[in-house]
């Protein structure tokens, strides 16, 4: 792993930008973990009209990082940003997109490791030391993709948005460190 540090924001996804492009051009099957939240909201900006319309990028499939469910509907607020964000402007094919539930978040890693494994993960960090969905007080850096369930003394805890009972799923310090 390699963690690089930019001037500002528009640097950072540029460079991430191209990373990107520079994995995703590979002669092979590539595989990314992505995530939505503020971090990378440029870096698909950037990226989305270099994809669209491009079969030199049908290579390429993409696995959600984290997901938080949404009651009565058919996916998650994770999904339903990365559509928003990059996956529908890019024209990204329904085949190529692997999505992580609470369903089947038990499979992830033999999912990901039958496709050859991750070759690339897009992720944000946030300012209390979160990246995607592990949070503090929750995470253990022996986990893999695993479930939350959120208690309501956690020090992230939102009541307006969250309640207590409900869960989540992300890929774990474990599964970055295989990458």
């Amino acid at each position: 792993m390699k963690i690089l540090i930019k001037q500002d924001f528009d640097t950072m996804s540029e460079w991430a930008k191209m990373l990107l492009l520079s994995t995703m051009s590979q002669d092979k099957r590539v595989n990314l973990s992505i995530t939505a939240g503020k971090t990378p909201t440029l870096v698909y900006q950037k990226l989305a009209s270099i994809v669209k319309n491009s079969s030199d990028f049908d290579n390429v499939h993409y696995y959600n990082f984290d997901e938080i469910p949404v009651p009565h509907q058919k996916e998650g607020i994770t999904l339903t940003d990365l559509r928003t964000l990059y996956l529908t402007p890019a024209e990204i094919s329904e085949q190529n997109i692997h999505p992580l539930t609470v369903e089947n978040f038990q499979q992830q890693e033999q999912r990901i490791a039958d496709a050859g494994g991750l070759d690339l993960m897009l992720i944000g960090l946030g300012a209390d030391g979160h990246f995607c969905g592990n949070m503090p007080t929750t995470t253990h850096f022996k986990n893999e993709t695993y479930q939350v369930t959120v208690t309501g003394s956690e020090p992230w805890f939102v009541p307006e948005m969250m309640q207590p009972g409900m869960t989540f799923v992300t890929m774990g310090p474990a599964s970055i460190m295989k990458v």
